[in-house]
């Protein structure tokens, strides 16, 4: 959710400036890396991992990178593609670029389910209603 959301706000923004989309590829990356890793994980998790945000930053960088990384190759695939194909669903003001971006929200968490699982499973990461993350 954490990096999802990220990645939305930073092209509703990145998309308004114009940018190339090579910038805007990399700037929604950045962006939803660190609102997933910084808040979603580190903040709001930090109470599971023991306490302390360093920690939790710590504990979490890894399990976020990885699904960060699953999440956008699904979520950029899909906006390349539709947004190529459809100029309009580069500007943030048009419902173009809504759908677009809600549909690849959903095949980014499609695509990122399965790490996210095995690492959940594993212990590498908390999943949601989890018991407190091993050390």
């Amino acid at each position: 959710a954490g990096d999802a959301t990220g990645i939305i706000v930073a092209a509703a923004i990145t998309t308004s400036l114009r940018l190339p989309m090579w910038l805007d590829s990399i700037s929604e990356y950045a962006f939803g890396f660190a609102f997933g890793l910084l808040v979603f994980q580190a903040l709001f998790m930090k109470s599971m991992m023991g306490g302390s945000y360093a920690k939790a930053l710590r504990m979490s960088f890894i399990p976020e990178w990885l699904s960060m990384n699953t999440m956008m190759g699904g979520m950029l695939a899909v906006m390349v593609i539709l947004m190529s194909w459809d100029m309009r669903a580069m500007d943030a003001r048009g419902i173009e670029f809504w759908v677009v971006m809600s549909f690849a929200a959903i095949v980014g968490g499609v695509v990122a389910y399965p790490i996210n699982y095995w690492m959940v499973d594993k212990g590498i990461k908390h999943g949601m209603m989890t018991r407190k993350q091993r050390a």
